[in-house]
């Protein structure tokens, strides 16, 4: 069984889209870690439908890296536990590439969970890289009290 794609695949603003991030948010992740608010976002969304049916969606935005220039960075994929092994991962990923190249990007990047082996096999499939183990990068972050610290001069 596979679910024609796309039948509506559309990039939306994020801020109109806010409830349905939160929607799957719920279902992915502990939500006590989204505190997104529609003042403070300005990523884009690709979002699968199946009729009236939200499936799945790409949350990204455009980056820049000094040594390849113009980036586009996938924040999210998440697809429905139920459409899940049918190619929709794989066509929402497919837009946000396309959309990164029609913009000049060069390079798409995303992080993966340790712990989600088939997905890091199925991007190592689609001819994506680990740039820690090719190349030596970690990826590192700074967040609140520390950021706060960080902030002080």
């Amino acid at each position: 069984f596979r679910i024609p794609l796309p039948e509506v695949l559309k990039e939306v603003s994020c801020a109109a889209t806010l409830r349905f991030h939160r929607t799957f948010a719920n279902l992915a992740h502990d939500c006590s870690l989204c505190n997104v608010t529609a003042a403070l976002i300005s990523p884009f969304y690709v979002i699968l439908l199946s009729g009236h049916t939200k499936i799945g969606y790409a949350l990204y935005f455009y980056s820049y890296s000094s040594f390849k220039g113009r980036a586009i960075y996938m924040e999210d994929l998440y697809v429905m536990p139920e459409f899940r092994g049918k190619g929709i991962g794989k066509a929402l990923m497919s837009k946000v590439a396309q959309l990164g190249l029609a913009a000049g990007c060069n390079q798409l990047s995303f992080t993966v969970l340790d712990w989600n082996k088939s997905s890091l096999e199925f991007y190592l499939s689609q001819g994506c890289f680990d740039i820690k183990a090719n190349m030596g990068y970690h990826c590192m972050r700074c967040e609140g009290e520390a950021l706060e610290h960080l902030a002080q001069p």
